[in-house]
């Protein structure tokens, strides 16, 4: 995918570009007040996203919030130097960060 180019997204994972639009034309008219607009407005912030997977499965992903589409978003996974493309549907809340905050790690005491 990285290099390639087609008419719905040209895109390429480089994280020394910065302010390079990375996602796909999302109408503004059409997604007003919308959840793809927030998060298209706050690319380059770290997030924690929850996903809910089938009905009672929590997957959580973090790191930079590298693009959004109007189906799908990516996260730069900062710890493992990767990229991962989510379904949007699927997300059910994010936790944006200051730049330069990152959330706290707590260990579970039991």
């Amino acid at each position: 995918m990285p290099n390639e180019q087609n008419n719905a997204t040209s895109w390429q994972f480089d994280t020394n570009q910065a302010n390079v639009e990375r996602s796909e034309s999302i109408s503004p008219e059409g997604y007003i007040g919308s959840m793809q607009q927030i998060l298209s407005k706050n690319t380059g912030l770290y997030v924690v996203c929850e996903f809910l997977i089938g009905t009672q499965n929590i997957e959580i992903k973090e790191g930079i919030l590298y693009a959004v589409g109007v189906s799908y978003l990516v996260i730069y996974e900062v710890d493992f130097s990767s990229y991962a493309v989510c379904d949007f549907y699927s997300l059910k809340f994010i936790t944006f960060y200051e730049p330069g905050r990152r959330p706290r790690r707590q260990l579970n005491a039991e």
